[in-house]
Order: C-alpha cells, then structure tokens, then sequence
C-alpha cells in the first residue's frame, strides 16, 4: 500500500512511511482520503466542489478533523452524482450546543426534532453510503483519567504557585 500525504510544512520524521505529494495530485491519486488538520483560514473549505471534482471517482472521503474542512452542500452534490463513493465523518461544521448521539430526541415529533439540527444535517446523514459518528475521541477509560490527572497537576502547581506544565501556548 503507498500512502500519500500533503503537507504545507512536511515533516522529515514521517519520509520513511509517506510521500508528500502536492494537494491535487493527493486529491486526483487517493482512493481514501482522511483529513486531519487544523481548522484556519487557509484551511476552510479545502474539500470544495473544486477539490472533489479532482478526486479519484468512487474516492472515500473521512474526516475527523474539523468540520469546516469540508463544503457539504458540495460534498453532497458528489456523494448524490456517483463521484465520491463514501463519507465518514466525526465533525459537522453546524453542531448543535449538545451533542445529538448522547440526546433521545426519539419522543419528539418529526418538526420539533428537527429544530436540534439543521435539515442539510439530516438530509446528509440520510444518505446511504454517509456515516456520521459522534466526535468523542476524548471518551476513552484513559483519556478521561488523563484529563483528570493533568487537572489535578495544574491546580496544584497553580496552590504552589508553580508553573504550568499543561499551559497550551497562545497561538498553537
């Protein structure tokens, strides 16, 4: 199996395992594409009906990244016209305030349900050959002991009057 990646800064300890090609040869060569970056101006929308149109027809697009990475009604449009053969998407770039798959929103009616998403949501998730999964990553046994942990540590440097070792940097 060859693994292409595009990268605007690649990165030398990856050589060995990818080849960093430019963005429309990754988009015209892959027959799986997964999109894991930040979300950034440059970024926004970088899955358009352009960038489809120069996928591999049949392609299968997953994203767990962001999910204003992708136009949907674009990808919409591909995935309805035969050209992209699959979406596997963890984000949605309209989520609601709370997140749909931890809600039984079952005893509603159909008009009142639909208020906690929008209708391009529903209509995406209709389509047979889309999975939406929910974005919880961070629900792992070890993820949350983690979290817990670095908590812990933090308020205590903070008693301590100690510097931060889990401080995020501004602009990371």
């Amino acid at each position: 199996m060859k693994v292409l990646a595009y990268d605007p800064v690649p990165k030398p300890e990856f050589e060995d395992v990818v080849s960093y090609v430019r963005f429309d040869e990754l988009l015209a060569q892959s027959d799986v594409i997964s999109l894991h970056c930040k979300l950034t101006n440059s970024t926004r929308f970088m899955i358009s009906a352009g960038a489809l149109g120069k996928m591999k027809p049949g392609v299968i697009l997953i994203n767990v990244a962001r999910g204003g990475l992708i136009h949907v009604p674009s990808l919409m449009k591909f995935i309805q016209n035969g050209h992209i053969g699959a979406a596997g998407l963890d984000v949605y770039e309209e989520e609601p305030d709370f997140p749909l798959y931890t809600h039984d929103l079952s005893a509603l009616q159909d008009d009142e349900r639909m208020l906690h998403w929008d209708e391009q949501y529903a209509k995406l998730r209709a389509l047979p050959n889309v999975l939406c999964t929910p974005n919880s990553g961070f629900l792992t046994h070890e993820a949350c002991e983690d979290i817990a942990a670095r908590t812990v540590q933090s308020i205590r440097e903070m008693e301590a009057g100690k510097p931060l070792s889990n401080l995020v940097a501004p602009g990371w």
